[in-house]
């Protein structure tokens, strides 16, 4: 969570954008704060996304799954 509150108050990722997991390379995956169902990655040297990995659903699946 300050990763996000950081980002948002100095610029350097976007307000609609919830950062929540580091893929190892220092770049957040963040989650549409419109609760569109995407994971982007966000990189914090360009500002801009780095593309969008999967739904937030298969990153669940994948990363957290029920069983």
């Amino acid at each position: 969570m300050a990763d996000t509150l950081g980002g948002w108050r100095q610029g350097t990722l976007d307000p609609g954008l919830l950062a929540f997991a580091d893929n190892g390379t220092g770049n957040p995956s963040c989650v549409p704060v419109d609760g569109h169902d995407e994971v982007i990655l966000w990189g914090w040297i360009d500002g801009e996304p780095q593309g969008s990995e999967v739904t937030l659903s298969d990153f669940l699946a994948r990363w957290a799954p029920l069983r």
